[in-house]
């Protein structure tokens, strides 16, 4: 009987714990390739919400010209990191962000903010006269 109780019990816990580990994933991409994933909620918004928020930053930086790379940011305020571009906000790396990436907010915002220096200069193409960076 009580061998019984405990599976139940563990199965329960095993159960109420699942939603933890299944999240949702909602890509940033650009040029084609995965920019980010977004898979919490933050701030008030769905992390669906959060990656359209991104996604419509990003598409906003493609411009003619492009943005100049060294005015990509990672900014701490607070308890808030975020990385800017362009002069404005590109993503806000909360803890569950860094939690489900295995690592740190400020090892996740160095990582996705080489990321978008990497494959930004791949749709933005040189200005007439200028070589690719």
């Amino acid at each position: 009987m009580r061998i019984t109780i405990l599976l139940m019990l563990t199965v329960f816990l095993l159960a109420s714990v699942q939603p933890l580990f299944a999240q949702e994933e909602h890509y940033v991409m650009m040029a084609n390739q995965l920019l980010l994933r977004i898979r919490c909620s933050a701030s008030g918004y769905t992390a669906q919400e959060r990656a359209s928020a991104v996604q419509n930053r990003v598409n906003d930086l493609i411009i003619p010209g492009g943005i100049d790379l060294k005015t990509v940011q990672i900014k701490t305020y607070r308890n808030t990191t975020a990385i800017y571009a362009g002069g404005k906000l590109l993503v806000t790396v909360s803890e569950c962000d860094a939690r489900v990436n295995h690592t740190t907010v400020d090892k996740l915002a160095r990582r996705w903010a080489a990321r978008f220096k990497a494959i930004y200069p791949q749709i933005i193409p040189p200005r007439h006269g200028q070589s690719p960076s």
